[in-house]
């Protein structure tokens, strides 16, 4: 991997590029529920690298895309009442037409920390934090909380 300053932009060696992290991308946060092992994962930014790494792990955990281990998965309805009803509703209220869907509470989501506060907090109370690549061209979540 290697940083281009003329891009601003990282190579990976498999060619997925990715810009560093900046203040703003602290905004905002993404989690999943997994269908696979029923825990919540989430990454506290929306930077490049952030985003990689949740769908990464989120198509690890999907039957839709055939590398989930568990030939069981946990149903939509399960999952939505591992969230809290405050939660729920939070959710709802931002999209309500994603959230009719009958399979939407498998899929992932982002928003803002400050317009989703009870999902922020839940998450980060009861999910699973996903490390991504840090450089120290990337901010850090330290410098901004």
């Amino acid at each position: 991997m290697y940083y281009s300053e003329s891009n601003n932009c990282f190579f990976r060696d498999d060619g997925f590029q990715f810009a560093p992290a900046k203040k703003e991308h602290y905004e905002n946060f993404g989690f999943f529920l997994s269908e696979e092992d029923g825990k919540i994962y989430y990454v506290d930014n929306d930077s490049d690298k952030a985003i990689d790494r949740i769908i990464r792990l989120y198509r690890e955990h999907s039957v839709d895309f055939g590398f989930s281990n568990n030939f069981n998965p946990y149903s939509d309805s399960h999952l939505k009442n591992l969230l809290p009803k405050e939660v729920q509703d939070e959710l709802i209220s931002r999209s309500p037409s994603k959230y009719q869907d009958k399979f939407c509470w498998k899929m992932f989501d982002f928003g803002g920390k400050d317009q989703l506060k009870n999902t922020w907090q839940f998450v980060q109370e009861n999910g699973i934090k996903l490390r991504h690549f840090k450089t120290s061209k990337c901010v850090k979540a330290s410098e901004i909380c």
